[in-house]
């Protein structure tokens, strides 16, 4: 009865927390696959939403600080990157020691003979754990002109079940008006499409959510020749690490670019794929520790 109740136990934690042996789902337990599909098309919804606001905002701004600074912002475009990360993990831990009672041992302290208990114990232990990974990533190029066209609809998400965690406020409005609030006061000068390829033309903003839940369960026996998993270490546990990163990369559009498809200049592309990397290889570090 004991031995069931712990791997009923188990069980319970593989499903909370996901087992490293097999392509981790992107959706949690109490959801659905179908549910996949909509919630990360909400999410790329969600961002291009609040992008728009944010350059109806700026230009709403420029439009009442004349003399307008901000006419070549139209010639940028925006590359959003949305990367979503799974890493389950789990590691079975047992213990087993077996005892051997021996005869009590006497000890004399002072007038007094005092009985002590003797046994003698031999322990065997061992590891066995798994992690599986799986990050999927979506990119995406919007054109600044065509993202202040798509203004006017609610920036504000239903929650569905099983709903991710990127959701309003982003701060991409707020972040806008920050970075190009420089310009107005001609701190620095962005530069336009005609003059892509310096090195200091973009700006970017990244977002990353993070949420672990772990669980453990550790059977054990006591017995007079045998006992198990007495020690510090849990019999079982599991790990399930969610993160979802949001990177946006507003810069000059590359010359040539074609209009239905455009890409940003080089600058700004190497620094999106620079912020890709080090998220890359932070996800790598942590999935090796496990």
């Amino acid at each position: 009865m004991y031995l069931s109740r712990a791997v009923f136990g188990g069980a319970i934690l593989c499903a909370l927390a996901g087992c490293g042996t097999l392509v981790p789902e992107i959706e949690e337990f109490w959801g659905s696959e179908n549910d996949v599909g909509y919630k990360v098309n909400a999410l790329v919804s969600q961002v291009e939403c609040e992008l728009s606001e944010g350059v109806g905002y700026l230009e709403k701004y420029d439009q009442a600080h004349p003399p307008s600074k901000l006419g070549w912002l139209k010639d940028w475009a925006a590359q959003v990157t949305l990367t979503l990360t799974i890493l389950e993990s789990d590691a079975l831990n047992p213990g087993i020691t077996f005892n051997t009672p021996l005869n009590n041992g006497t000890i004399t302290y002072g007038k007094n003979a005092i009985t002590v208990a003797q046994s003698s114990a031999t322990g065997l232990g061992g590891t066995l754990s798994s992690a599986a990974t799986r990050t999927d990533t979506i990119t995406a190029v919007y054109r600044i002109s065509d993202l202040a066209k798509a203004q006017g609809r609610s920036c504000i998400p239903p929650t569905p079940n099983g709903t991710l965690f990127i959701e309003s406020d982003l701060k991409l409005k707020q972040w806008l008006l920050e970075a190009m609030f420089p310009e107005y006061m001609e701190t620095l000068h962005y530069p336009s499409v005609s003059s892509a390829n310096v090195k200091n033309g973009f700006i970017s903003h990244e977002v990353n959510f993070k949420i672990v839940s772990s669980g453990n369960v550790t059977p054990s026996w006591k017995l007079v020749r045998v006992s198990a998993n007495t020690g510090n270490s849990p019999f079982f546990s599991a790990d399930r690490e969610r993160t979802q990163d949001l990177l946006i990369t507003l810069g000059p559009v590359q010359q040539g670019s074609p209009k239905s498809s455009p890409a940003l200049a080089p600058a700004a592309q190497n620094a999106a794929l620079a912020a890709q990397i080090g998220s890359a290889v932070a996800t790598a570090i942590k999935a090796s520790t496990q």
